[in-house]
């Protein structure tokens, strides 16, 4: 996973057993702290795919509440 400032944090992606829902597992954390990302954040993703049509990287973009 990259942020707009173009740093990098390893992610796993875990999958339902039925493949229907995904989440984002180890290394959100770190992201999280990282873009101090919290409740109320807006979080913009985009998966950067190759010509086979395989996702080789997520862009993520933090957007904070305004208060």
């Amino acid at each position: 996973m990259r942020d707009e400032n173009d740093r990098s944090w390893p992610i796993s992606i875990i999958s339902t057993a039925n493949n229907q829902r995904h989440f984002l597992g180890s290394g959100w954390k770190n992201f999280k702290a990282s873009n101090k990302v919290e409740d109320g954040c807006r979080c913009d993703f985009q998966f950067v795919v190759d010509k086979a049509n395989v996702a080789k990287e997520l862009l993520v973009r933090a957007v904070r509440r305004i208060e």
